[in-house]
């Protein structure tokens, strides 16, 4: 049976706006200007008969998944392993107070086994996030939508082979399939 996942990231939080790492200690809500992006998600997924929305339980994307959620009346559910990438030492610290070694790392992700002081590497983020979201897949739902984290999102579309960078819009919604134990990406959109 095919499952139609819809992948979103979360709005924007004051972090954000100060060019701050966020990762997975920094839990931010959304600010008013965030809050309107969760909005706009709403309309972009107005014609998406989503049964359900799984969420990151960190506050900028549950907040997101309850927006979208509340014009669908449908349920979110928090699920951990959709938290962003623990980035260790550098969260809360603005790119010009982090070494230029995890500077070039955090902007490119160039190798996949870095990870920083006390944090995790692409390459097990992108382990965490594919095996997450084939658990998803196999849930009794259909049509799922899931809020996430641009690093996590980013990890995902690695394994698909696409490399869309580190730093995604909040405004992006990525439709993946999944059928015969497959996930096929269908397409990026954003109004």
């Amino acid at each position: 049976m095919r499952k139609d996942l819809y992948i979103f990231r979360h709005g924007e939080t004051n972090f954000n706006k100060e060019k701050r790492i966020q990762g997975q200690s920094c839990n931010m809500s959304l600010n008013e200007n965030g809050m309107k992006q969760a909005q706009k998600l709403a309309g972009i997924l107005n014609d998406v008969n989503m049964e359900v929305i799984f969420a990151s339980p960190l506050k900028r994307a549950y907040e997101t998944a309850l927006e979208i959620a509340k014009s669908k009346n449908i349920e979110v559910i928090k699920e951990p392993d959709l938290q962003e990438v623990n980035l260790g030492d550098v969260e809360g610290k603005c790119l010009d107070e982090i070494s230029k070694d995890d500077y070039d790392a955090l902007t490119c992700w160039r190798n996949p086994l870095h990870n920083f002081n006390g944090g995790e590497c692409k390459a097990q983020a992108e382990e965490r996030v594919v095996n997450v979201v084939k658990k998803i897949a196999d849930s009794k739902y259909n049509i799922i939508g899931i809020a996430s984290h641009g690093a996590l999102i980013s990890c995902l579309l690695h394994h698909f082979g696409l490399e869309k960078g580190y730093n995604l819009p909040q405004d992006k919604v990525f439709h993946i399939t999944y059928e015969n134990n497959k996930f096929n990406l269908v397409s990026d959109f954003a109004e």
